[in-house]
């Protein structure tokens, strides 16, 4: 399948298995990084059951994404939504757990349960204290937004790539970043940068940063390419606008 056929499978397909009609008429729609499918894919293309695992492990990151949205400043107007943000989020990690287990995938539920927890670690140290700068933020960052493809590559062989493929997918994650800064359209990890980043005080001093660290980082993985092969490398220049918000009614670019 060619790329777009790729991402549109699987964006069909995990959109109809969380469809979910009463969170469906009171949220927004779960976000999809079609990267990250994109980099799923072809790490676990050779392996019979590639469309469980790659299924399997966006509900994961859907879920964890879900979770990520719950803000601290509950107040009577946001109180319901946010309590059904909880639910969403639980419920999408469900979907994943039901379909590994009909299978009795018990590694993978168990790798992915791993990845989670890791993740959750790291959240805590990384979202929870002061930084100098972006890129002292998405040092420690960059393990959270590559954590469960790192865990699938080891599942299946493929670790061998993922010196590259960690740098990819945090460059698509800075692109979408800088893009919606852009068109003045707020994100968590925007919120989250604001607020734990010493010398960012103002959204475009965010994007001021942001486009530096995007820079520098784009010529350490030109140079990568120049100097190694990789098993999967997905060219560095692919741009899928990163996310893509589905409401099982509409699809539309996030």
């Amino acid at each position: 399948m060619t790329d777009k056929k790729t991402i549109d499978f699987y964006t069909n397909l995990i959109a109809t298995s969380v469809d979910q009609p009463y969170l469906r008429k009171r949220l927004a729609g779960p976000a999809l990084d079609k990267h990250k499918i994109m980099v799923l894919h072809e790490l676990t293309r050779d392996r019979d059951n590639h469309v469980d695992l790659v299924h399997a492990t966006m509900l994961v990151q859907i879920a964890l994404d879900t979770h990520d949205n719950i803000t601290h400043d509950f107040d009577e107007s946001n109180q319901k939504e946010q309590q059904l943000t909880v639910l969403a989020g639980d419920y999408y990690s469900g979907i994943y757990y039901h379909l590994l287990s009909k299978q009795s995938n018990l590694a993978f539920i168990r790798l992915l349960a791993d990845a989670i927890s890791e993740m959750t670690q790291r959240k805590l140290t990384t979202y929870y204290r002061e930084h100098e700068d972006v890129v002292s933020f998405l040092t420690e960052y960059q393990s959270i937004e590559t954590k469960l493809m790192d865990k699938v590559a080891s599942f299946v062989d493929q670790s061998a790539c993922m010196s590259y493929l960690t740098d990819w997918i945090l460059l698509k994650r800075m692109e979408y970043e800088i893009q919606q800064l852009k068109d003045g359209l707020p994100t968590f990890l925007q919120r989250l940068m604001l607020r734990q980043i010493r010398t960012v005080k103002s959204l475009e001093q965010l994007k001021q940063q942001l486009l530096q660290a995007h820079t520098n980082l784009w010529k350490l993985v030109e140079q990568k390419v120049h100097d190694n092969e990789y098993p999967v490398v997905p060219k560095l220049g692919t741009d899928n606008f990163s996310f893509e918000n589905f409401d099982q009614k509409q699809m539309g670019v996030w």
